[in-house]
């Protein structure tokens, strides 16, 4: 999983999760709530059908605790029906009654709070909540001629509710969770899908295939916008490379014939046994300069056409052995005038589908390039041999190496480690990338190792069998 995916999987969750708290908060908070409001509005209902009963008595009870008590026990008197009314119907209800602030009455199941018993300040049609032996009730007063009748309900059951929706809540919450993080990756999964058909698209998008586009989805949303832009800049690249192409190809077609001119008539002019030393000296570096034009040349027409693919290659069966063992004897006369060593270390007898042309212009310009950049008697290595299924050509010498931060740019087109040495030597930057271009033909692998001082490695491994291009 892509950490940008974990990232919104994690604010999704973290979001329907604040959400969860939030819903589960306020159920549990608006259930007290309106608990609490239905408690009063009943509280309320029974002091006012109390305070009914308390006027068509005939006359008020005198302020005494046994008659009082007697009374309200007494199934003639309408505090009877005070009593049932309070103490019957509901266990959690509790009847309290003063008489010139002493207690007349007190419910019978709530006998052992009686220590906490006082005279209560509440407003009329009012309730208040008191806390008696540490246990909560909601009381309202029937505040009457000479004496009080407080009527409470214990709170207790509105925390028993509670706690039964936390219990619920905290049971069902880790599911929730667990859900809220399934719903995440499946939505972010959708979401990411025109993401990752961009991704995907522009990452298979190459010089080769500038005409692809990213499919653009239904809908006028960001992401496609986003993808119309992409668009638009892969089309104004692909015009930019084909006008890029265009040049190098007029350009190296335009300078090739009188760069052949030139070259005749200066090879003309060094015949003349007239022309002094310092003339022949002179014409014959301009000959070089003229040849390092025209290999320039025929290397940007080589590339133009592998990129338009205007050539078609074709593939034969080509003893690499062989190939290997005439540019290893070129390669040996070259060397004399460095004192370099050049080692045929193995040429296992190997045959691959291949085109035998480029083949040849890849082994030689890896040999050449050891041979260029490897200093007087140094040594270069070759060897070839076969590992599953597979050819492994490598080319090792002891020269001057390539800094590791180097190594993924030197098969860009024109680029040189060192541009001062590779003019020297007369290299254009173009040998390496047309070699890759090559193995990539063959369905190959070309590998760098290299360090400072110490020397390279280069590394081509080609399948034994490969289609025709």
């Amino acid at each position: 999983m892509s950490r940008y995916k974990l990232k919104i999987i994690l604010w999704f969750t973290g979001l329907l999760t604040s959400i969860l708290i939030a819903v589960s908060v306020s159920l549990y908070t608006i259930l007290g709530y309106q608990l609490r409001q239905e408690i009063d509005r009943n509280i309320l209902d029974k002091t006012d059908r109390i305070d009914h009963l308390l006027r068509t008595t005939d006359e008020p009870p005198p302020c005494d605790r046994r008659f009082l008590g007697d009374i309200i026990r007494n199934e003639r008197n309408s505090f009877w029906d005070i009593r049932e009314y309070t103490d019957i119907t509901d266990d959690k209800f509790i009847l309290v009654a003063y008489c010139q602030d002493s207690l007349m009455y007190l419910s019978e199941k709530y006998k052992d709070v009686e220590k906490s018993i006082q005279q209560f300040r509440i407003k009329r049609n009012h309730t208040s909540t008191i806390l008696l032996a540490n246990i909560p009730f909601s009381m309202a007063s029937i505040p009457k001629r000479g004496y009080t009748i407080y009527v409470g309900y214990e709170l207790s059951t509105i925390r028993s509710v509670q706690k039964r929706i936390l219990e619920v809540i905290l049971f069902i919450f880790p599911f929730g969770v667990i859900l809220t993080i399934v719903c995440g990756y499946f939505v972010t999964q959708r979401s990411l899908k025109d993401i990752r058909t961009i991704t995907n698209t522009t990452s298979n998008i190459t010089s080769k295939n500038l005409s692809e586009r990213i499919p653009v989805p239904s809908g006028k949303d960001e992401i496609t916008q986003l993808i119309l832009t992409l668009n638009s800049m892969i089309d104004r690249l692909e015009k930019s490379f084909i006008m890029v192409q265009q040049f190098s190809h007029d350009a190296a077609h335009e300078i090739r014939t009188p760069l052949t001119i030139i070259r005749g008539e200066i090879e003309e002019l060094l015949k003349d046994d007239e022309c002094s030393e310092n003339i022949s000296t002179t014409i014959e570096s301009i000959l070089e300069e003229i040849e390092y034009l025209s290999s320039i040349a025929d290397k940007l027409l080589l590339i133009h056409s592998l990129d338009t693919s205007k050539i078609e290659y074709h593939f034969t069966d080509v003893n690499l052995d062989k190939i290997i063992e005439e540019i290893y004897e070129d390669a040996s006369v070259l060397s004399i005038e460095k004192q370099l060593i050049i080692k045929l270390h193995k040429n296992d007898p190997v045959v691959i589908r291949g085109n035998e042309e480029l083949l040849v212009r890849l082994l030689w310009n890896l040999i050449d390039n050891a041979i260029k950049y490897t200093p007087s008697k140094g040594k270069v290595t070759i060897s070839l041999a076969e590992k599953k299924a597979k050819a492994v050509v490598t080319v090792t010498d002891t020269g001057i190496g390539i800094p590791k931060a180097e190594i993924p740019k030197i098969f860009d087109r024109f680029y040189r480690v060192d541009k001062s040495r590779s003019r020297e030597l007369g290299g254009s930057g173009l040998g390496l990338a047309i070699c890759k271009w090559i193995v990539e033909l063959h369905h190959g692998q070309i590998n760098v190792k290299s360090k400072v001082h110490q020397g390279s490695q280069f590394e081509v491994v080609l399948p034994l069998h490969s289609e025709t291009v």
